[in-house]
């Protein structure tokens, strides 16, 4: 509901709603009468999928039955912020680049974190490096890029850097302001898989680390284990050590990033940590 309703509301009107649907038949969005409205807009489709499998499966076929221009994504817990649409929009003609993203703002606890507000575009090893959420992915629309469908969690982040390389743009803008809302999942999450997690990121340093340098790779696979450990049980030993070699190589730039890592590990302190 609030995802849908953020949506209706947008400065920018102009736009398609693709809304998957892969609830069991018993729980199909058409069953909550609530949502009838939101649903039965003329600029709205409502997409079944039959035999679910994961997110990327989902924006796949959102992607199939698309006919904009652009592409933006919003899974169902979350909101845009009323001029999302249009200061990405507005950014890519100013621009002339093929994607984008925007800031964004996590609601932790009793607190907010931002992210992805200090700047306007991200370059060369900047993308690998410095991009700090896939929530906010904006590109043009084409026929030839998908979502890896094998992949249970990432599968954002690769599809990002596959668009990179179908686009051949070193260079993404980014509208540095918060344009939309991430609100905590109840339950077990995609994010917090440390196999699905790892596999992604190996999986994007194979196929895409060739387009940037030695060192973002090296920063990148030390950012993977320490990712890993963070998310598995146990393993303080190997997540001191992963988090030892990223300051080593990298410096206090990122100390904030291991720390991340130590409190999101204890259970007690999680709740305020982005994972």
């Amino acid at each position: 509901m609030r995802a849908l309703n953020s949506l209706r509301n947008q400065s920018f009107k102009d736009f398609e709603i693709i809304v998957i649907d892969d609830n069991p038949p018993e729980a199909r969005l058409e069953k909550y009468p609530e949502l009838a409205n939101l649903l039965s807009e003329k600029n709205t489709l409502v997409v079944i999928d039959d035999s679910p499998k994961n997110a990327a499966r989902a924006r796949n076929l959102g992607l199939k039955n698309a006919n904009g221009e652009w592409i933006a994504y919003l899974d169902d817990d979350d909101a845009y912020r009323e001029q999302k649409l249009e200061k990405q929009i507005e950014m890519a003609k100013k621009s002339g680049l093929p994607i984008g993203f925007c800031g964004l703002a996590y609601h932790l606890g009793y607190r907010l974190r931002y992210k992805q507000i200090d700047r306007s575009e991200f370059k060369n090893d900047e993308m690998l490096l410095d991009v700090q959420t896939f929530a906010t992915l904006f590109h043009k629309n084409c026929a030839e890029v998908f979502f890896n469908e094998e992949l249970k969690a990432g599968e954002d982040a690769y599809m990002f850097f596959s668009l990179v390389k179908y686009f051949n743009s070193l260079r993404v803008f980014n509208v540095a302001e918060p344009l939309m809302d991430i609100y905590p999942q109840t339950g077990a999450r995609v994010n917090t898989n440390p196999e699905g997690v790892y596999k992604a990121m190996n999986l994007i340093l194979n196929d895409y680390g060739d387009l940037f340098s030695d060192f973002a790779r090296q920063i990148y696979k030390y950012r993977a284990d320490l990712a890993y450990f963070k998310l598995c049980k146990g393993h303080w030993l190997d997540m001191f050590n992963a988090g030892k070699n990223l300051l080593r190589v990298k410096g206090m730039s990122e100390l904030r990033l291991v720390l991340n890592a130590f409190f999101y590990k204890l259970p007690f302190t999680r709740r305020f940590f982005v994972g």
